[in-house]
């Protein structure tokens, strides 16, 4: 096969959980680039976060963000393409979590609102992930008062929402209730927490919208993900790897399985596809 393109998850992928990046995983993604291989982040993240990461490994790569809520150009600077989610199922969105008493969160390409209530779960993650929090790879919510969801749906472009929950229970309730709104998508099912997208929007969505825009062949394109928002990434690429470390219904999907994040598995899929 001759790959033209791989797309690329951050977590458990590219970035272990300590905010490593191995230096061998670096040099094989530049070697690629040398090659003329386009390589693209694909990640759930918001811009911030992603750029923060790519600096951190010395990289200028173009990015899919938000779970293919936007994409940039080639230099990372500025998007091409934003995949918004409609105003009106933000706003019943937020009704069912209001009226369920769980914590609701919103992302822009560049910032991530989320209700007051999600301090303590923020702090706790920030001690759990003290290196990520120490270079400022996890961005800080811009905490949000419940009266002022109304005036900021209306005035942001949001692309991500997310609903956490206390409990499985209140989970399966809120994925029930969330499942009727119209125009979102369940992109991710996390511990306490679910992320949507806008309907018709994914990773392999919006993988495929940048392989048309450059030209690029989907079936000479690989993808390198490990967990289920990689899915339809993993599906869409002429071959999808998943990490020895992924989820087992991704590895389900994965024509190879690679190593797992801590044993070099990203540099050996990397080496296979040069």
């Amino acid at each position: 096969m001759n790959v033209e393109s791989v797309f690329i998850d951050i977590d458990g992928t590219l970035m272990d959980s300590h905010g490593k990046i191995t230096d061998t995983s670096v040099r094989l993604i530049k070697e690629l680039m040398q090659s003329n291989v386009k390589i693209v982040i694909n990640s759930g993240r918001i811009f911030p976060e992603i750029k923060a990461v790519l600096k951190k490994a010395g990289l200028v790569l173009p990015v899919i963000g938000c779970n293919g809520g936007f994409i940039t150009d080639d230099k990372c600077e500025k998007f091409k393409v934003l995949n918004l989610m409609p105003k009106d199922s933000l706003t019943e969105c937020i009704e069912i979590c209001r009226n369920q008493n769980a914590i609701k969160c919103c992302s822009t390409p560049n910032h991530f609102y989320a209700d007051e209530a999600l301090k303590p779960f923020m702090e706790r993650t920030k001690k759990t992930h003290a290196e990520l929090a120490a270079e400022n790879l996890m961005d800080e919510p811009v905490y949000v008062k419940d009266s002022d969801w109304p005036e900021l749906v209306a005035q942001k472009k949001y692309v991500k929402f997310n609903a956490y929950a206390g409990t499985r229970r209140l989970q399966s309730q809120l994925e029930k209730k969330l499942s009727n709104v119209p125009g979102v998508f369940l992109a991710l099912r996390g511990r306490h927490f679910l992320e949507y997208s806008a309907s018709g929007i994914n990773k392999g969505t919006s993988m495929i919208t940048y392989l048309h825009m450059h030209g690029l062949h989907r079936e000479n394109a690989a993808a390198i993900g490990d967990d289920v928002n990689d899915i339809q990434m993993v599906q869409t690429a002429g071959i999808g790897v998943a990490m020895g470390n992924a989820d087992e219904a991704l590895k389900k999907q994965a024509d190879v399985i690679t190593g797992a994040i801590d044993k070099n598995g990203l540099s050996q899929a990397l080496s296979m596809l040069m």
